[in-house]
């Protein structure tokens, strides 16, 4: 299972803050989650045997699980609706608000990500939005997944989700559904 410990679209939200679009609230809290450390999350994990972990800056959720799997030879599947992000990156990110760094991530990973039909334009700016001090992408067992989301819940801030898994040997393809 893929874990994340920190909501998505601070990239947006940092490029609506220089812009002036940002409220107050949204900006506020997306500097909390940018000054948050890993430190709980990497604390809980190391009590299990995880098979992967990344944190989440530039390259987006999407590029860093595509080096994730393609350095492990398998492919992967994200829930777009299992995925946190910050309330208002969406209305941000229609209004305009998007780095050239998330732009230029999803056109890297064309070809590599698959997205469903059901996928919006905007949903997939949001999963390849390139964070600044993002949380970790945590890949471990499907087994112990649940007991550590529940510890993961315990001692981080923010939402903490399972977003996807890894499906099969392959070669890095991920599938947004």
């Amino acid at each position: 299972r893929l874990i994340l410990t920190k909501p998505l679209g601070l990239g947006i939200i940092a490029t609506a803050v220089k812009r002036g679009l940002a409220e107050k609230e949204t900006a506020d809290y997306a500097i909390q989650v940018m000054s948050a450390l890993n430190r709980n999350a990497a604390n809980v994990i190391a009590k299990y045997s995880i098979h992967a972990c990344t944190d989440i800056t530039g390259f987006g959720l999407l590029g860093h699980l595509y080096e994730m799997t393609k350095g492990s030879c398998v492919d992967a599947k994200i829930y777009a609706e299992h995925t946190p992000f910050i309330k208002g990156a969406a209305k941000l990110a229609q209004a305009g608000a998007v780095p050239g760094g998330t732009k230029d991530n999803l056109e890297f990973l064309a070809g590599i990500v698959n997205f469903a039909d059901s996928i919006s334009p905007l949903q997939k700016l949001l999963l390849a939005d390139a964070q600044t001090s993002g949380g970790l992408l945590i890949a471990l067992p499907g087994d112990k997944a649940d007991a550590c989301l529940a510890k993961l819940k315990d001692e981080c801030e923010f939402p903490v989700s399972i977003i996807g898994e890894i499906t099969k040997e392959g070669s890095g393809t991920i599938m947004v559904v």
